[in-house]
């Protein structure tokens, strides 16, 4: 189904209702959905649904920008994982909200009308969205003090919008814990606990990370400039973490001496950049290794190790098994 619309866009309208608690009696609901408009473009989505949840991945073709349209009748929390591609959100044709590749954040919509415009010029869209019923988020997250208050008052109080007005980037491990649900061979009963746990451990990495950038904004002791220049450590080193810089390459690309660097980048994310580098390594390799079926050396070197011995003796180090061992058990 499309419709176009105006110059340079295409117009793809999709619905579907769900129950208001998001209730379902069946173990688990898969529905896969391939839509083609007349225009060049596809978008191909695959559905689970389950008790309080919704797992919704889609991946979308087109050789121009697409913008879909969503009214939400009702509650809706989503947790909104921009793989690739640019989403712009517009929220009764006001508010406006960018969540670009490697993105993601919470949003809470009621009653309210939606054009989401999603740009596929750097090749297809991926999206994951996942929709929590009102009651089964507030059960998990809603207690005192949490840092995520002010998004719980704006549920209470029926006021639309995002968790942040900015982003978060998807960590190592949140990819592994995305392509493990994309990837999910499991039938019945088992499929169900398994995405629910997937689905969990997505919240409490999305917590973690919402507490840590809490953490940074009431850090004392560290100039705002200071915080700016660590975050961009960080991010530098998530973006090349098969080859990331040398401790004096990081500190001239964000203009602040060695130790200055170091010391200030264990006081704020509680880790050494090697043992941060590190820890990346482990779960990219985890997600080459059990995902993508890579073997042990080319693993290896994809990660950033040229002897694939000094790999395997890392991976045995941070997960308490040899590399083989993981793809030996490795579940389909």
């Amino acid at each position: 189904m499309g419709v176009f619309k105006g110059t340079g866009f295409y117009e793809w309208a999709f619905e579907y209702e769900l129950p208001a608690d998001f209730s379902v009696k069946s173990p688990t609901v898969q529905k896969q959905y391939h839509l083609q408009s007349s225009h060049p473009g596809k978008c191909c989505s695959v559905q689970y649904a389950f008790d309080e949840i919704l797992i919704s991945y889609s991946r979308i073709y087109s050789d121009q920008p697409i913008r879909l349209q969503r009214e939400i009748k009702g509650e809706c929390v989503e947790m909104i994982f921009i793989l690739q591609g640019k989403s712009i959100f517009t929220i009764n044709r006001e508010a406006l909200h960018a969540v670009t590749g490697n993105q993601h954040n919470m949003y809470y919509g009621y009653g309210c009308d939606e054009e989401i415009e999603i740009n596929t010029a750097d090749g297809p869209a991926e999206i994951l969205v996942i929709h929590l019923s009102k009651s089964y988020y507030f059960r998990l997250l809603h207690q005192k003090g949490n840092h995520q208050q002010s998004f719980f008052d704006r549920v209470m109080h029926h006021q639309h919008g995002f968790l942040s007005p900015t982003n978060f980037a998807i960590i190592p491990a949140m990819k592994l814990a995305i392509d493990e649900i994309r990837h999910c061979r499991k039938t019945s009963s088992v499929k169900r606990i398994f995405l629910e746990a997937k689905v969990l451990e997505l919240l409490v990495l999305q917590t973690e990370q919402i507490e840590q950038e809490k953490k940074l904004a009431s850090v004392h002791g560290l100039h705002h400039n200071e915080l700016s220049r660590l975050t961009e450590a960080k991010r530098i080193v998530e973006k090349n973490v098969s080859k990331p810089p040398t401790i004096g390459g990081l500190s001239k690309l964000i203009g602040m001496n060695e130790s200055d660097l170091k010391r200030g980048f264990k006081k704020i994310f509680g880790i050494t950049i090697f043992g941060y580098v590190s820890q990346l390594k482990m779960q990219r390799a985890k997600y080459l290794l059990s995902v993508k079926n890579k073997s042990v050396s080319e693993t290896a070197y994809l990660v950033g190790y040229k002897n694939p011995q000094h790999f395997t003796a890392a991976f045995k180090r941070y997960y308490r098994m040899v590399p083989s061992q993981l793809k030996k058990g490795k579940l389909s």
